[in-house]
């Protein structure tokens, strides 16, 4: 027989007829690989403008603070003379509470929006981002009531002291008022001593300015804001509370026409202007106190 002398076994292979059932399962494989593909397209569209929105809602954010941090340090600086009630003290420690959440999650947030972000990232930062947005509108309106309420009948010698300031201006003429009230065991103290002892301070800063002005050279200037231009007489010893206003509302004036003609001596007058400014908001202050007695 040779070599083909005994037979070997085949092996025999089984092969499924082609049904109907399974082209369905193919088809579904397809569509399921299909249907991720897409979703996990969708899925990036729609964390790219999930990130894009919340930038868009942060931004606006940034920019309404400037206004709530205008108000608050308002708020704050007329505090003093606000028509206080049992509250009062727990509104405004519970309002300083919510500017320094405000700030720090800011912060937090701009730390994080020009940095690649996962996508769970993304999701917290959209959350936080809209979270943070309801709270800005919240403390809004914890400011617009607080204000209202507590300052609605001050007179605008008082409030000017505020208007047309900075945020760090604000913040500068907060501490330079802190710091007069400092050495007195009472508000109502300090204000009475300003009254009473402002004088010395009041002709050495009309001196350092008129000194200040007769180097712009300005002829105009030199002759116009004199000494008398200011005061009633060479030297002060205490000013009416109208006395005051005119006084301080003169100086302001002058502040917007003069120039840098000499750098450090501007710093030292403006640094007297504002000690003053500070002397002035207290007495203003003080004056809108009910029954508050007329020096």
């Amino acid at each position: 027989m040779g070599i083909f002398g005994k037979k070997n076994k085949q092996e025999v292979i089984n092969i499924k007829p082609i049904t109907e059932d399974i082209i369905e399962d193919k088809i579904d494989i397809l569509e399921s690989k299909e249907s991720k593909s897409e979703i996990a397209e969708e899925y990036t569209k729609n964390l790219n403008q999930m990130k894009d929105d919340a930038l868009k809602i942060f931004s606006t954010i940034q920019s309404r603070n400037e206004k709530v941090t205008n108000e608050y340090y308002i708020c704050r600086i007329l505090s003093r003379v606000g028509l206080k009630d049992l509250d009062f003290n727990l509104q405004l420690l519970a309002l300083d509470k919510n500017i320094n959440r405000l700030k720090k999650e800011c912060f937090d947030i701009n730390r994080r929006v020009n940095r690649h972000e996962e996508n769970e990232e993304i999701e917290t930062l959209f959350k936080q981002v809209n979270e943070l947005w309801a709270f800005q509108k919240g403390l809004q309106e914890q400011l617009k009531e607080i204000n209202n309420s507590s300052y609605g009948y001050l007179k605008i010698s008082t409030v000017s002291v505020c208007l047309n300031k900075t945020n760090e201006e604000l913040e500068h003429l907060h501490n330079c008022i802190t710091e007069e009230l400092k050495p007195f065991k009472s508000f109502n103290e300090a204000a009475e001593y300003i009254y009473y002892n402002s004088g010395d301070f009041i002709d050495k800063l009309v001196k350092q300015l008129v000194d200040y002005i007769k180097l712009s050279n300005n002829s105009e200037y030199i002759n116009l804001y004199t000494i008398r231009y200011f005061l009633p007489s060479d030297i002060v010893v205490t000013m009416e509370i109208k006395e005051w206003i005119d006084f301080y509302n003169r100086l302001k004036f002058v502040n917007r026409q003069i120039g840098s003609y000499n750098a450090l001596k501007l710093k030292n007058y403006k640094n007297m202007f504002d000690i003053f400014e500070a002397k002035y908001a207290i007495l203003m202050m003080k004056s809108e106190t009910k029954n508050s007695r007329k020096y």
